[in-house]
C-alpha cells in the first residue's frame, strides 16, 4: 500500500506539471476570478487533485478518523478558497458527510455554496 506521503509527493508533482503550462494556469485562474465552482470541478486538474487527496487519506475521514465503508461518499472539504483552482495539499481535507457538515456549517443533502469569497466559510458538499 502506498503511504500518504507518497500521494502528497504525487500531488506536488501534479501541481508542478499543471503550473508549467501557462495556458492551463490562466484557464484555472479564470474560474477563481469568475467565482464559479462548477466548471473547475469538472476539469481534469481538479479531478486528479481530488483523486490523489482521497488516496492520501487512506480510506479514512481526516477529521474523525472513521474508516469509510464501501460506497460511502468521501467529501472534499476546502479549508480555504484562497488558492481555488490551484489548491495545495493542505487546502483540502477528505472527510465523511457528518464531519463535513460540522466543519463547513452546512445543511445536509448536497447543499452547495454559491460564493468563493475567501473571507466566507466554504460550505460545499462534493461527494464523488
Amino acid at each position: 500500500m502506498t503511504s500518504s506521503n507518497n500521494y502528497r509527493e504525487l500531488y506536488e508533482q501534479l501541481n508542478a506539471q499543471i503550473r508549467s503550462e501557462p495556458e492551463r494556469v490562466d484557464c484555472l485562474k479564470a474560474f477563481r476570478q469568475a467565482k464559479k465552482r462548477g466548471g473547475y470541478e469538472q476539469t481534469w486538474e481538479c479531478r486528479q487533485r481530488w483523486r490523489l487527496r482521497r488516496l492520501g487519506a487512506c480510506g479514512k475521514c481526516e477529521i474523525c478518523c472513521k474508516t469509510f465503508q464501501e460506497g460511502e461518499p468521501q467529501h472534499v472539504h476546502h479549508r480555504t478558497y484562497k488558492n481555488y483552482g490551484d489548491e495545495e495539499w493542505d487546502d483540502l481535507v477528505i472527510c465523511c458527510e457528518s464531519c463535513h457538515i460540522k466543519e463547513a456549517r452546512i445543511a445536509p443533502a448536497n447543499t452547495r455554496w454559491a460564493g468563493l469569497d475567501s473571507d466566507k466559510t466554504p460550505t460545499d458538499v462534493v461527494p464523488l
